[in-house]
């Protein structure tokens, strides 16, 4: 492991812990779990630091887009995990597509 995969992990974690944290003390309820900062944070050990930025846009657009596609409304709930992961395994195709 490099130092940009370690902190990559680190920074990963820690990022969606205290959104998690914050959003819970403001609500009262859960918004974002810990299963969602440790995805992160193995996005973050695999593709290195610089990727984490991406991996969450590309999370984001793409749970945004099926919201919008299946009109759910503001109180719907929707699991980010599966998103994550889809974003992190098409990074994780287009880095190795370029090693090869």
């Amino acid at each position: 492991m490099t130092g940009g995969e370690i902190w990559g992990a680190i920074v990963g974690y820690v990022t969606f812990w205290a959104l998690g944290s914050l959003f819970f003390r403001l609500r009262g309820q859960e918004g974002l779990g810990l299963g969602d900062a440790k995805l992160l944070a193995a996005a973050g050990a695999w593709l290195g630091i610089s990727a984490l930025p991406m991996v969450v846009l590309l999370a984001a657009l793409g749970a945004l887009g099926f919201a919008v596609i299946t009109q759910r409304g503001r109180t719907d709930q929707l699991a980010f995990g599966p998103w994550l992961a889809a974003a992190f395994f098409v990074l994780w195709v287009l880095r190795i597509d370029t090693v090869w």
